[in-house]
């Protein structure tokens, strides 16, 4: 067995360390298939040495396994959905391929054109996607390692949407071939959709567990620097003051600067005060917070905070959809609609738990960058954390959302709404919605704001 690495470092040493020192022995790419799936952060931290192109390969091999799950589903259904039956499905499945293959090699090829259309366009939507998970990964290293990071866990999480095509094609299946009690109720299509939003949210937190896993990151060497100006202090004694802006050296380089927000040290500080403290500075005074934020160290706190507050986001989503339902048909007809609260209710919920996530990631992407390039160092780290102590405005603004949604609806039919229609020319009800997109777009161009704002207060961390 290779017992060293040189003359003195064991094969032990020679392993990957995350950030935090921890030793983690190496798998190859082709581990996700077995691994990825149930363990993404462990997957993760053990493939953080895999090339782009081996990822690559996991991705194109997961794909393709998809769209053979796919047909083999489909075929399935059209042998009339008896899984017993395994001759009579692959015959489906082999006619399915054969006619497949012979569109697709048969001129003029504009099958096989718009095949490759969208296997590009799906290939440009993991690229945006990874570009969109970046922050949540990101370290104090250059803006291309964390995009590199970001994509390899992207593609390498395709084997993730196999289960999730399987559970929920096997189960589309069975519902539509067998009915049951499901064609009884009129559950079948409500609850297949219902699946497909869990799924999602599944693959979504699988994604999040990868591309924020430890990793190895080598350090930065920086000066010093002010936390006011960003002067260089490498020659300053600690005792005197910054000579450019005038704050004491201490207050930047001393053992109290950048001590963490009131949530990392939430144990000393207390659960619920530190939660209030985070939530009112991070609304009120984000560049304060922004100067308590740590960009060097690696921390995970603000991830804690954000999860927080999905079940709160959930709850409204799932309670806003039914007031609207209220608000337009009565309460009568959502008491006789059993389907619409157990399934739709849920549904909602779950796209509002995605959607403030994805929001987070996409005010933190958009702002990070930005102000990495203004600075020239990577404060991806500093804008996610930022944007996740904000989770509280998500909140209240998915609150606002459900409340506006069921306020536009009963004022629609006023006089008022009439009034406009008159004025306008526009239908009262399409000015409703209108009225209710752009007073949440003021939130949404808000949210940036404060995002933008405590970002700026990491951009001369030290720590």
């Amino acid at each position: 067995m290779m017992e060293a690495v040189g003359d003195t470092t064991t094969i032990s040493e020679a392993m990957p360390r995350t950030t935090e020192g921890v030793r983690e022995p190496r798998w190859p790419a082709a581990m996700a298939f077995v691994a990825g799936w149930l363990l993404p952060a462990t997957t993760a931290r053990r493939t953080q040495h895999v090339p782009l192109a081996y990822a690559w390969l996991v991705h194109l091999i997961a794909a393709l396994i998809i769209v053979a799950l796919i047909i083999l589903l489909v075929a399935w259904s059209e042998a009339g959905g008896h899984l017993y039956d395994i001759d009579r499905v692959f015959l489906k499945f082999e006619l399915i391929v054969d006619e497949i293959a012979e569109e697709l090699t048969s001129p003029p090829y504009g099958e096989t054109a718009a095949v490759l259309a969208v296997a590009l366009s799906i290939e440009a939507a993991f690229l945006v996607l990874a570009l969109l998970v970046m922050p949540w990964g990101a370290r104090d290293e250059p803006l291309r390692a964390s995009f590199r990071n970001a994509l390899r866990q992207t593609w390498l999480r395709t084997v993730q949407i196999i289960p999730c095509v399987f559970i929920v094609g096997s189960f589309a299946v069975i519902v539509n071939q067998r009915g049951g009690v499901f064609s009884y109720l009129e559950y079948g299509i409500p609850m297949i959709v219902e699946a497909g939003f869990a799924a999602a949210l599944w693959l979504l937190w699988g994604l999040l567990r990868a591309v924020g896993a430890s990793r190895a990151v080598p350090p930065i060497e920086r000066p010093p620097m002010c936390e006011a100006c960003g002067y260089n202090l490498t020659t300053i004694p600690m005792d005197s003051r910054c000579p450019e802006c005038g704050i004491a050296v201490a207050v930047s380089l001393g053992p109290d600067a950048r001590a963490g927000t009131p949530w990392n040290r939430r144990q000393n500080v207390g659960c619920w005060r530190a939660w209030w403290q985070c939530s009112v500075t991070a609304f009120h005074c984000p560049g304060e917070l922004g100067r308590q934020v740590r960009v060097i160290s690696p921390v995970t706190d603000h991830r804690v905070f954000l999860a927080l507050h999905l079940p709160v986001i959930f709850l409204i989503g799932a309670a806003g959809i039914m007031a609207l339902y209220v608000a337009i048909e009565g309460f009568d007809e959502l008491a006789e609609e059993p389907t619409f609260v157990s399934i739709a209710a849920p549904i909602l919920g779950i796209a509002c738990v995605g959607g403030a996530v994805l929001f987070a990631l996409f005010a933190a992407l958009i702002v990070g960058v930005i102000e990495s390039l203004r600075c020239k160092r990577n404060l991806l780290p500093g804008a996610i954390q930022v944007a996740c102590y904000l989770a509280g405005f998500l909140a209240v603004w998915v609150l606002f959302g459900a409340i506006s949604s069921v306020t536009m609806v009963v004022l629609s039919d006023t006089h008022w709404f009439y009034s406009l229609e008159i004025l306008t020319g526009i239908d009262q009800y399409v000015l409703g919605t209108w009225l209710w997109l752009l007073t949440n777009a003021v939130w949404g161009i808000w949210y940036f704001v404060l995002v933008a704002r405590g970002t700026a207060g990491t951009k001369y961390a030290n720590r």
